[in-house]
């Protein structure tokens, strides 16, 4: 289980913010997507939401405004536009609908969000970070192996092993650790029920053998999903790498905004 509703208890009104709904052009088609950004008209760093196999929710426009509020423009791209609604509110259905859509669709997909990131006069500098959510977190590690631009990369309860069947994905981001270009945070817990934790560990070590960018941190009694706090146990988790996650991008993106200009 990862994210299919929103944290309760965090701070969602809209003082301070813009947001709204858009279209992004995907081939011949509109991608859904949802932005947030602080009001005002100075440019911004700009930050990529990848979502997990529950799709763009609102826990993540939830995010993204918790991104505004940082002083990040938040992208939130609809990976699942053309697989449309899940038919019932499971798991195993949210997993059937990923399991579905080609490697190179997500792609095509996150490559047209990135561009539009890249091409709006309000995101300075001309890069971005990403943060991912278990399917996400997967395409967030892979995003820094593929796109030199970006700044910074968030990982959240990723398979640094594809554990899952998909089309045209012959390969784990373990297997191309190597190809990492951005600074890298990382965040699981040990009582995992979906993230194999030895290959979390074998990550782990190869980014440190490979001399990366990079903090994996492994949090006591947290299982998967915890950023929404569902059980004690998740707390602790969700308390510490938010902060962590915030001053990472703060580091990684806002000192290359200043250097910019």
């Amino acid at each position: 289980m990862c994210h299919a509703e929103a944290i309760k208890g965090v701070r969602n009104d809209d003082e301070g913010l813009e947001f709204g709904a858009l279209t992004i052009p995907a081939g011949n088609e509109q991608m859904p997507a949802y932005l947030c950004r602080p009001a005002g008209s100075e440019p911004v760093p700009g930050v990529l939401i990848i979502h997990d196999v529950w799709g763009a929710n609102e826990f993540y426009q939830q995010l993204c405004r918790r991104l505004a509020r940082e002083g990040f423009l938040a992208l939130l791209p609809n990976l699942f536009f053309r697989a449309g609604e899940l038919a019932e509110q499971t798991i195993d259905a949210a997993r059937t609908r990923a399991a579905g859509i080609a490697e190179q669709q997500f792609w095509s997909d996150l490559d047209v969000a990135a561009g539009l990131l890249l091409g709006r006069g309000d995101v300075a500098p001309k890069r971005y970070g990403t943060i991912g959510f278990c399917m996400g977190g997967t395409l967030s590690i892979q995003m820094a192996q593929r796109r030199s631009e970006v700044g910074a990369s968030v990982v959240y309860y990723g398979f640094p092993v594809n554990e899952q069947p998909r089309p045209g994905r012959e390969t784990s981001p373990i297997d191309d650790t190597d190809k990492i270009q951005s600074p890298m945070i990382g965040f699981w817990g040990d009582a995992e029920q979906s993230v194999k934790m030895p290959h979390v560990y074998q990550f782990r070590q190869r980014l440190q053998e490979l001399g990366k960018d990079a903090e994996v941190i492994v949090y006591p009694g947290a299982g998967h999903g915890f950023l929404a706090i569902r059980q004690a146990a998740d707390a602790p988790a969700a308390e510490d790498s938010w902060p962590k996650t915030v001053q990472f991008l703060n580091r990684h993106l806002k000192g290359a905004a200043v250097g910019a200009r």
